[in-house]
């Protein structure tokens, strides 16, 4: 059974170089058929896992999600950061919607709301 793309959705993008480096980006689902998807990259921020605002060695542990932001009305969204694309999806043998965002990331589903865990040990 497929997990259909939904308007509304974030997904997680992630980029990997070897054991060296996890970096996430999110993307927000504008507007989806069968078989296309369009996304829209959000700003993200960081947390050190330390807690501490000030300067961070590269090599620090943190965390990323996307940014949210207070708007008019009082609503909390999040910050678009880029043009809106298209992509095509696809789905894994347990019906997770497969998107490759840009060139070396990719999303495998939605993303679930919590944040995850970077790093880049070189």
């Amino acid at each position: 059974m497929n997990k259909e793309l939904k308007t509304g959705n974030v997904l997680a993008a992630k980029y990997t170089y070897g054991d060296e480096v996890l970096l996430w980006d999110f993307w927000y689902v504008m507007k989806t058929t069968a078989t296309m998807v369009e996304i829209c990259k959000l700003k993200s921020m960081t947390v050190y896992d330390d807690g501490i605002d000030g300067p961070h060695y590269y090599d620090d542990p943190y965390h990323v999600q996307p940014k949210l932001v207070q708007n008019d009305k009082g609503d909390w969204c999040y910050m678009l950061e880029g043009p809106v694309v298209k992509r095509k999806v696809k789905y894994n043998s347990n019906g997770d919607p497969i998107v490759k965002p840009d060139e070396f990331w990719r999303s495998c589903g939605v993303w679930d709301g919590k944040p995850l865990s970077a790093y880049n040990l070189h």
